[in-house]
């Protein structure tokens, strides 16, 4: 079984919708320890999307400005990480790895996380 880290971009084959009702091939962010990863099946991880055109304080954007840390995510486009769109996915599943989010970015997007549980 592959260990994956906290701050890696992979890529899942069948990412849920919000609706439930279809899967696609996503990106998305694991969240979840790297204490917890090394001991359960499944990984903690938040959806990212492409769909940047919203003002919400539960997303963290991935802005494409051709920096090397932007090309470290192995993202194409400009991103949003949707902090609420949260789900368990079995580690065996995971198609890929794209790449790591820059420790800025993760350490806000905890902080965003943070603020949905209410600590």
């Amino acid at each position: 079984m592959a260990h994956f880290r906290q701050g890696q971009i992979v890529l899942v084959p069948h990412a849920p919708f919000s609706d439930q009702i279809g899967t696609k091939a996503r990106p998305a962010l694991i969240i979840s320890g790297d204490g917890f990863n090394a001991a359960h099946t499944d990984v903690i991880c938040v959806a990212i999307s492409s769909r940047v055109d919203r003002d919400d304080a539960y997303r963290v954007d991935v802005v494409r400005d051709g920096s090397v840390e932007f090309t470290k995510t192995g993202l194409q486009v400009t991103s949003s990480i949707k902090c609420w769109a949260i789900f368990a996915y079995q580690a065996d599943l995971i198609q890929r790895e794209l790449g790591q989010l820059p420790p800025k970015l993760l350490k806000d997007t905890l902080a965003v996380l943070s603020g949905i549980f209410g600590y």
